[in-house]
């Protein structure tokens, strides 16, 4: 999980970056970015179910740095979503993706989860939370 984060918020980088530079040519980065958002659902989905079943959780300190990886994650997403071009119109597929991803991190917070964690985090877990907001409240239209 952790290094396949860490390569989604590499890939959201790199798109990001394109942006910044001016040289985003949406039909470029169109798949490339539905399939790194495919990707960040699938391990979301994995720390989803970490936290909702710990008997197969890993130690506090990896979990930690899960938790803050993935809110770094979701915040280099919401900046990503605001330098895409605004001729740029997603595909279907791609705005179910992102809202579920908005979704699935809302229900990371420290008193969404079923069972309690020590106070780190919790705090983790609600800069997930705080992220997955920023994302829903990105594009009402599409990403709700």
């Amino acid at each position: 999980v952790q290094t396949a984060l860490h390569q989604v918020r590499s890939e959201i980088q790199t798109i990001a970056a394109l942006c910044d530079a001016g040289t985003v040519q949406p039909e470029r980065v169109e798949s490339r970015l539905e399939s790194t958002t495919l990707v960040f659902l699938g391990e979301l989905r994995a720390i989803h179910d970490l936290l909702y079943r710990p008997q197969w959780a890993p130690e506090e300190p990896v979990l930690l740095a899960i938790l803050e990886n993935l809110a770094a994650s979701l915040r280099e997403l919401d900046g990503l979503l605001g330098c895409l071009p605004p001729a740029w119109s997603p595909s279907p597929a791609f705005e179910q993706t992102v809202a579920t991803v908005s979704r699935l991190a809302d229900q990371i917070c420290g008193a969404c989860v079923p069972y309690p964690y020590a106070q780190s985090l919790t705090v983790s877990m609600d800069r997930v939370q705080h992220a997955a907001h920023a994302i829903s409240g990105r594009k009402p239209r599409q990403f709700s």
